[in-house]
């Protein structure tokens, strides 16, 4: 397994509108770890980033300022999930969709896979799976 690190990276200014409505940071099947302070900001067309069949691991902050796209301002998440990790923090800020979710349109091809205490496949998840969300050291 290799996992691509970001550690303090922007990702800014992008327009893909012309092109697709493509995202400038996507990923399909391939796991992603982000550390440190990473930001994603006025990026415009499929939003800041889209993740398709893949694990986002989020140790630090992750930002998402000001994005402006077709399904998900921010994020489009299509079987994919979030992992945080103690100390991690997510920020969604003046994040904009012309369709569907302002920030992050999640699409699960099955529906018992949305939030729920104690469910390791959730969209969102904890590193340690067996802590309730309540008990979560993270910042959102």
């Amino acid at each position: 397994d290799v996992t691509p690190e970001f550690i303090n990276c922007k990702f800014e200014n992008h327009n893909m509108s012309s092109i697709a409505r493509t995202s400038p940071f996507t990923s399909q099947r391939v796991n992603v770890r982000f550390q440190g302070s990473n930001i994603f900001q006025r990026n415009y067309g499929g939003g800041a980033g889209s993740f398709q069949d893949c694990v986002l691991h989020v140790e630090g902050q992750l930002v998402f300022a000001n994005n402006t796209g077709s399904h998900g301002g921010a994020l489009f998440l299509q079987s994919s999930q979030m992992i945080l990790y103690p100390g991690s923090e997510l920020m969604f800020l003046g994040n904009k969709a012309n369709g569907i979710g302002g920030a992050i349109f999640v699409w699960e091809n099955i529906m018992s896979e949305f939030i729920h205490e104690f469910n390791p496949n959730c969209f969102l998840a904890y590193s340690d799976h067996y802590l309730p969300p309540s008990k979560w050291k993270v910042s959102s």
